[in-house]
């Protein structure tokens, strides 16, 4: 059991990094939990497909959670500078962060744990994300796009 729940929260620090990043865009507690709700959703979805249908990718997918993440965080700041920005995009990311728990190969029991440590880690990370935001001068869309880019080096080089 030990080393399931180890297994889940390593899966979920992409997660957590990448939503101490979104904290700022998300104005409402509703926000964050329908958020947090979807990264555990996704995860759990995606182990479920490695686990039960031995649906697996390679191990070079790995490095495309971080490139579409980079890319989001570049569309964040982009078009910050515009008005232009969508908020719901933000959705979008949960899924792409997915990709690392079909390479993981955990077991089918390992599905429930997964989505349930992902969702409360990424909880975590807009709860910390979002406190952290508004004492800061430099608008939120570019905080959070800055912040995007730098998880997703972050993400790159672990």
């Amino acid at each position: 059991m030990w080393t399931l729940l180890m297994s889940a929260f390593g899966l979920s620090l992409d997660s957590f990094v990448v939503c101490l990043a979104l904290g700022p865009l998300t104005t409402s507690r509703i926000c964050r939990y329908r958020l947090a709700g979807l990264f555990g959703t996704c995860d759990a979805m995606a182990t479920l497909l490695s686990a039960a249908f031995g649906i697996t990718l390679p191990d070079w997918v790995k490095s495309l959670s971080p490139a579409l993440v980079a890319s989001y965080g570049l569309c964040v700041l982009l078009l910050s500078r515009v008005s232009a920005w969508n908020p719901r995009a933000i959705y979008l990311l949960p899924i792409a962060l997915a990709l690392d728990n079909l390479v993981a190969g955990l077991p089918l029991h390992a599905v429930a744990v997964v989505g349930v440590v992902s969702g409360l880690t990424a909880l975590i990370g807009l709860t910390i994300g979002t406190t952290v935001a508004p004492g800061r001068r430099i608008p939120r869309e570019r905080l959070a796009g800055a912040a995007i880019i730098i998880s997703a080096c972050l993400m790159w080089i672990s």
